[in-house]
């Protein structure tokens, strides 16, 4: 039975499409068991895409949590060790679910919490005065950046807020340090010209 051109493209030809065609014909004749087998079988594909999901975001997260905590750490000198605990049990368990191919929904709602973890951070984080020595020793530039494109609305808002801030701010140091400069270079300039000849200054 040849497939109608319309249902491809005009591009391929019709042998890409020969063996998928019988092999849907003949699977749709089969036993009500096999059909059941199937859908197991793309339940079980839809499993695999939420854990390479699930394992994706982790990958993110986890550097983008050790490089906020490092920059608060350095910016208020309190350490976040109990935090971090905290956090990796939820971690811990979003691992165990991915290895032991759990819930598919368990493991969205404790990528969930770590996202609620993760907004934490950035709230703590935009209210400590980052300065640019934190920003230039630290992965904190790096690590919010990245989080502008996350799949939390909300982390991604705070994200771009915090980048947006640190951007103002240090465009204001650069700004006040060039006027600090002007100024200094004139009363350079009065001194030099208020030198008396012959006298060591």
């Amino acid at each position: 039975m040849k497939a109608p051109a319309a249902h491809y493209s005009s591009s391929a030809s019709y042998s890409e499409f020969q063996i998928p065609l019988f092999l849907l014909i003949s699977l749709l004749r089969r036993s009500q068991r096999q059909h059941v087998f199937l859908q197991r079988a793309a339940f079980n594909t839809g499993v695999d895409m939420a854990e390479k999901s699930s394992l994706r975001r982790l990958k993110r997260l986890l550097p983008a949590f050790a490089a906020i905590d490092a920059a608060i750490e350095a910016a208020t000198g309190f350490s976040r060790d109990n935090i971090r605990r905290e956090r990796g049990k939820l971690l811990e368990m979003l691992c165990d679910i991915i290895t032991d191919n759990d819930s598919v929904e368990l493991a969205e709602g404790l990528c969930q919490l770590l996202d609620e973890a993760m907004v934490l951070a950035l709230k703590r984080l935009r209210v400590v005065e980052a300065t640019p020595t934190v920003l230039a020793t630290t992965d904190a530039i790096k690590a919010v950046a990245g989080l502008r494109s996350h799949e939390s609305g909300r982390v991604r808002g705070l994200a771009c807020s915090i980048i947006g801030g640190w951007t103002t701010s240090i465009n204001c140091d650069i700004s006040t340090g060039r006027a600090i400069l002007v100024k200094l270079s004139k009363m350079q300039k009065a001194h030099k010209a208020l030198r008396v000849p012959g006298r060591r200054h």
